[in-house]
């Protein structure tokens, strides 16, 4: 590989890397913007800030429990599969989440969501 490649290569990384911060960052500003909206959503249907709590939990627990699963997905398949997948089940975790009418469900939504981000 000659010199222009490599200044060709390393052009292309930084937005790229840029990028993947930036949707990182996204990504976890609207996990971490759960906290703020606890008592609101527990007010509004009713649910003990404890059940509310107790998913935010569930998703942080999902999240270490899911790394090591992801982690071999990748290992196993390629990185993009794992990411793919990741980013399904944190989508449709957030998307259901916001139409969850119990604690039970919205615990369960939050599973799927700490899922997610591991991915």
């Amino acid at each position: 590989m000659n010199n222009s490649a490599k200044v060709e290569n390393s052009n292309l990384i930084t937005p790229i890397l840029l990028c993947g911060c930036l949707i990182i960052c996204v990504s976890f500003a609207i996990r971490s913007t759960f906290g703020v909206f606890q008592i609101p959503i527990a007010e509004e249907f009713g649910w003990p800030r404890m059940d509310f709590s107790f998913a935010i939990a569930i998703q942080n627990l999902a999240w270490g429990i899911g790394q090591p699963f992801f982690g071999a997905l990748a290992e196993r398949m390629g990185d993009r599969i794992a990411i793919i997948l990741g980013a399904i089940i944190y989508a449709i975790g957030l998307v259901l989440s916001s139409v969850a009418t119990t604690p039970e469900a919205h615990q369960l939504l939050e599973f799927a969501v700490g899922l997610g981000i591991a991915g």
